[in-house]
């Protein structure tokens, strides 16, 4: 299969990985001879130049989702994005990027709602959630033990006393919601563990029919290049509102345009992934 160079969905081949044991743990979706440029072809031989990838904790979720329709706005649910933003968490290093991450996405997405800070509580959080479809979270998140998996989770301003756990989502009421950014730390790290617990799949096992997450710690001015990429292309650099059905592709590029730029540290552009339909 030759390289493809459309930013049109149609023009690239779509993969679902959905990865067992310590599988999990690895990029699938960057495989490939990235300096490699014989062979007659324009671009190395790599999954990134051939197909835009994805993953689902399993597949009868991905089918699941396939098969639900998308949420459409209606009087008890708002249309537009939240973004939960978390620069300085208490007991944690400071998150500079995530300023600018908050801010761009504000410009891209001006109707936004905005929990940050102080007022970025687990209980205000989990009931913005209920309300938009689309939710971006740029903070810290925190990994659980081995023997208490379901302790992993973003960290919030009341983390010490109302952790929003992989255990505090799966519960959450959260049907038919869209796309949930997590723009933090080894949110889809599985740690040697089961690889279905991770906060991306606790989003993805909520309702979440798209969910973007990391499988490592990532510079936060990485995680704010990317995310912003993302969001220009859902929404035309914010010539209208994010065109969710585009996610998997929007990531796609803007994980290739950072590789592009740092080919030398794919450690960097190889973190994210997209989860979901």
């Amino acid at each position: 299969m030759g390289p493809f160079q459309s930013d049109t969905a149609s023009a690239w081949p779509r993969v679902w990985w959905c990865p067992v044991g310590v599988m999990a743990a690895l990029p699938l979706h960057a495989a490939g001879h990235h300096r490699d440029t014989t062979a007659g072809t324009t671009a190395p031989r790599t999954v990134p130049d051939r197909v835009v990838s994805s993953y689902t904790a399993t597949a009868r979720i991905l089918g699941y989702a396939r098969q639900a329709p998308p949420p459409a706005p209606d009087f008890a649910r708002d249309s537009t994005p939240l973004i939960v933003g978390l620069p300085d968490t208490p007991d944690a290093d400071e998150l500079p990027g995530v300023r600018d991450e908050v801010h761009e996405l504000i410009r891209l997405m001006p109707a936004s709602a905005v929990l940050d800070g102080p007022a970025a509580t687990c209980n205000r959080v989990l009931s913005a959630l209920t309300m938009h479809p689309v939710a971006h979270f740029a903070c810290h998140a925190v990994t659980g033990t081995r023997n208490d998996p379901y302790s992993t989770r973003l960290v919030l301003a009341d983390d010490a006393t109302r952790p929003l756990t992989i255990s505090a989502i799966s519960r959450a009421d959260i049907s038919r919601a869209d796309l949930a950014y997590l723009s933090a730390c080894n949110t889809a790290n599985t740690d040697d563990r089961d690889e279905t617990v991770h906060i991306t799949s606790a989003f993805q096992l909520a309702g979440y029919r798209n969910v973007i997450g990391t499988l490592w710690s990532v510079n936060d001015r990485t995680a704010y290049r990317i995310a912003a990429a993302f969001y220009a292309q859902l929404t035309g650099d914010g010539d209208h509102a994010p065109a969710i059905d585009g996610s998997a592709l929007a990531l796609h590029h803007a994980v290739r345009r950072l590789r592009a730029k740092n080919p030398g540290f794919p450690v960097q552009w190889t973190a994210h992934v997209h989860v979901g339909v």
